[in-house]
């Protein structure tokens, strides 16, 4: 796995947040899936595929740790789901 740094971890748990597109949908929809590494790109100015940033998002998802995991979609996001 990339290793992602604090603030790379921050800005994309932030843009996922914010793009409000279920995750499960966002991997399955190659166009969305595009539009977000290039948008996630231009913010942070990384060169990452789409495949590396959705990897990750999973991992976020599944993770309970430090990372604060991924809010559901859909629900107002109150902090890290826990």
């Amino acid at each position: 796995m990339i290793p992602f740094s604090r603030k790379h971890v921050d800005d994309l748990r932030r843009l996922y947040i914010h793009n409000d597109y279920p995750l499960d949908r966002l991997v399955n929809d190659p166009e969305a899936k595009t539009r977000f590494a290039d948008h996630f790109n231009l913010v942070t100015g990384s060169d990452l595929t789409a495949e590396e940033l959705c990897g990750f998002l999973l991992f976020l998802r599944k993770s309970k740790d430090t990372t604060g995991g991924l809010p559901r979609i859909g629900r107002r996001f109150h902090g890290p789901n826990i």
